[in-house]
């Protein structure tokens, strides 16, 4: 056989340039739920994996010694309310990518924590956002506190990183784990929920934050420069069927009863340690989702956002049913 390299005396072999090493990175809130996920999903691709927390000596719920060990993770003293703060561990750390969440009492939106995150050397946040914000972030009222505060963050993003490849927000759907608020209810046996046939995605923090997680240690070439993500649940079931799943799983025969407002509200308050606004904010959320006329859920974007869990994960997201089983002990 002939060789081209000799018809062509002026071409040259080529080698494949080798892979960048991977990222290191800091995962803001890994003893949340979603932080953990986050922190664990990270690792699996290899990124060098550091633990920013207010308070570095505070256990992390499901997350041993002995694994954090196995995996490397390095906690540091970082604080989302203080850019001081994240300029030191930033620059001591030598991350580049970072995941954070929306903190509510910052009046600014957090912009001096993402203004603070670059200039120390960030170059690539995921952001934990919200399915609910349905309209472009320029048009979110602050009348609907949710989703302003999370388009919030996301204009913050926007203006300090650009409009492409400097950040990506995750807009996740309902958590399974909103369910805790049901926890009285379940131990009395006695269902008082607003709007009952109301249908939720019903999220699990592992599949949203092991999302968040593969992006963050894969980098802004995951999500090919978009500057948001869609991630639901594999399936919309009422409150009610989630209720009954709670039910069987803990072996408790359950009544439902109409739901006051004012119970509803103060559940809420207690419960998720909201403000009465936000409450009641809520509460109104649960009606219109039964009236299925909020526009989550709904079109193409819906559509993509159901396979995006198995499609970063590589594996079908997580069922309610399953969630219930491995997390009925947040209910005892």
């Amino acid at each position: 056989m002939t060789c081209i390299t000799k018809l062509c005396p002026n071409s040259s072999k080529t080698t494949p340039s080798a892979p960048p090493p991977p990222p290191s990175v800091i995962v803001f809130g890994p003893t949340g739920q979603v932080g953990r996920a986050a922190a664990l999903a990270a690792a699996h691709t290899g990124a060098k994996v550091y633990l920013g927390m207010r308070d570095p000596t505070k256990p992390i719920p499901n997350l041993s010694p002995a694994q954090e060990s196995a995996l490397s993770f390095t906690r540091v003293a970082a604080d989302l309310n203080s850019p001081a703060s994240l300029t030191a561990a930033v620059t001591s750390t030598g991350a580049t990518h970072a995941f954070i969440y929306l903190i509510f009492e910052m009046k600014d939106f957090m912009l001096a924590a993402v203004t603070a995150l670059k200039a120390a050397g960030i170059t690539f946040v995921v952001f934990l956002s919200s399915s609910t914000i349905t309209v472009g972030i320029d048009d979110v009222k602050p009348t609907h506190p949710i989703s302003f505060g999370h388009a919030q963050v996301e204009k913050s993003l926007r203006e300090v990183y650009g409009s492409k490849g400097g950040y990506v927000a995750i807009r996740a759907g309902y958590f399974a784990s909103n369910t805790k608020l049901w926890k009285g209810q379940l131990a009395a046996g006695v269902m008082k929920i607003k709007a009952p046939n109301a249908r939720f995605d019903f999220l699990s923090a592992e599949d949203i934050g092991g999302v968040a997680g593969t992006i963050l240690g894969k980098g802004p070439g995951a999500v090919e420069g978009r500057s948001y993500l869609e991630v639901v649940g594999p399936k919309l079931i009422s409150q009610r069927e989630a209720a009954e799943s709670l039910g069987r799983v803990l072996g408790r025969e359950l009544e439902f009863e109409e739901a006051d407002e004012e119970e509803v509200v103060r559940d809420i308050m207690r419960d998720m340690h909201c403000p009465e606004p936000v409450a009641s904010y809520l509460s109104g959320v649960f009606d219109h989702r039964e009236r299925e006329d909020d526009g989550m859920y709904q079109g193409p974007e819906y559509e993509e956002a159901g396979k995006n869990i198995e499609k970063f994960l590589g594996r079908e997201p997580i069922r309610f049913e399953k969630w219930a089983e491995e997390n009925k002990g947040l209910y005892l």
